[in-house]
């Protein structure tokens, strides 16, 4: 365990210790500034690269495992839909008892599948979007957020919202895969029970 006194957060104006944030607020924002540098390079790198490149973004969280299938089925969707700007699979998570999450099968023949309201039952780490439409979105942690901000901090879950909301104003089009590709069978640092398929390591 790193004692408190070497915690810095770097991605401050200044460096400095970790001050007032709880270890919580600090798991909440892991990985902002590496996440954050990852979509910039990806922008840059569409900049330089004519109308024929397509960069698609997939978050991959640090406490899930994904099926070898995982990123091929999404490239498969964009590939399929091309109007589609953001995808999203199943998978297997803590408190569904063994069954893929979400726990709905919809049409795989069209795009904006989901039924009911957009954005409901979603891994976050499940999805990946195309680029050059979500270009400037960026992962907040816990010191980007205004005082009175009311709404979760965790840093995927706080851009899944944001895209989310941009996706419905603008009408775009999404699509739910009903393969699961994904485990997530550790929440907020704990282990849950095993209850995935074979894909899951011993």
């Amino acid at each position: 365990m790193i004692p408190s006194s070497k915690l810095f957060l770097h991605n401050l104006p200044e460096p400095g210790e970790r001050g007032n944030l709880t270890g919580m607020q600090l798991w909440e924002s892991g990985g902002v500034v590496a996440m954050n540098n990852a979509l910039q390079r990806a922008e840059q790198h569409h900049n330089n690269c004519t109308s024929k490149c397509d960069i698609f973004v997939a978050n991959l969280d640090d406490d899930d495992v994904w099926s070898t299938e995982h990123l091929s089925e999404l490239l498969s969707i964009f590939r399929r839909f091309p109007s589609v700007v953001f995808a999203w699979t199943k998978g297997y998570y803590c408190n569904n008892a063994g069954n893929p999450y979400p726990g709905i099968t919809v049409p795989q023949d069209r795009v904006n599948n989901w039924s009911g309201s957009f954005g409901g039952s979603i891994l976050h780490s499940s999805w990946a979007w195309k680029m050059e439409v979500f270009r400037g979105f960026r992962y907040r942690g816990q010191w980007d957020f205004p005082p009175n901000f009311q709404g979760g901090r965790v840093a995927d879950g706080d851009l899944f919202d944001v895209a989310r909301a941009y996706i419905v104003a603008k009408k775009l089009d999404y699509y739910h895969s009903n393969q699961a590709t994904i485990e997530h069978l550790v929440e907020m640092g704990r282990e849950c029970a095993k209850n995935g398929p074979l894909w899951y390591p011993d």
